[in-house]
């Protein structure tokens, strides 16, 4: 059986899976709020490098 990676202390009680998630997503602000995290975590990663992708020089000077 596979043990579950989520893992979370309330009130001195470990919570695991589907139990520690909720309390996560309630910690923050409920499923709307937690999802528009994430998202927007997501998109800065992407949009850099994406803008790092696009500033690197595809030609290189010869010498």
């Amino acid at each position: 059986m596979k043990k579950c990676s989520l893992r979370i202390v309330k009130d001195n009680k470990v919570l695991y899976g589907t139990a520690a998630q909720l309390h996560k997503i309630s910690q923050e602000g409920g499923w709307d709020l937690y999802h528009e995290k994430i998202v927007e975590k997501i998109t800065q990663k992407v949009t850099k490098e994406v803008l790092s992708e696009i500033n690197s020089p595809i030609l290189k000077i010869a010498k």
